[in-house]
């Protein structure tokens, strides 16, 4: 979750609206955007039907909360107002018949040549979406922005957490 827009909805505002976004920054996103429709693309061709839709997913394996979801292009924008989270899901794959989140993330080159693992606070993030979706397999590939390298590294979550998740929002709600 982002910290900032946590901190703006913990106290009811909304952010400034930018108008004039910082160049440098927008130039960033744009990048990364290309670099994740280009790396999924490539990863629905070469996966067929082991690349698997959110959706589908979803209704051959619900979740205990009510959501909505929004595609856009390869990515399907995951919204549970229960809990609240938003999200991204960048793909889901099916390899060897176990399925893998999959987690895009762009960087500049001196950052992605000094990675010997998934960054801490991506894992934190990958774990939030596991548990939300059920699934215990991750795949985090890293691409440079500047010359296109990829590393890429597999994880596996306790699928044990979804149970502990379900159950304290249970309890939360309990309490509200």
């Amino acid at each position: 979750r982002c910290e900032r827009k946590s901190w703006f909805r913990l106290r009811g505002t909304k952010p400034d609206f930018i108008s004039d976004p910082d160049l440098v920054l927008n130039h960033t996103a744009v990048v990364g955007t290309a670099l994740h429709e280009y790396i999924q693309g490539n990863l629905e061709k070469a996966f067929g039907e082991d690349w698997i839709d959110v959706e589908t997913f979803l209704q051959e394996n619900p979740i205990p909360y009510k959501y909505s979801l929004k595609k856009n292009n390869h990515e399907t924008l995951v919204e549970i107002p229960e809990i609240p989270i938003k999200f991204a899901c960048d793909g889901i794959l099916r390899i060897n018949g176990k399925y893998y989140l999959l987690e895009i993330k762009s960087s500049e080159y001196n950052s992605w040549d000094e990675l010997t693992t998934s960054k801490s606070h991506h894992l934190d993030q990958i774990k939030t979406y596991c548990t939300i979706l059920n699934i215990s397999n991750v795949l985090t590939l890293y691409i440079d922005r500047q010359y296109g390298d990829i590393k890429s590294y597999e994880h596996t979550h306790m699928a044990a957490l979804y149970f502990i998740f379900h159950y304290w929002s249970h309890v939360i709600s309990f309490f509200s």
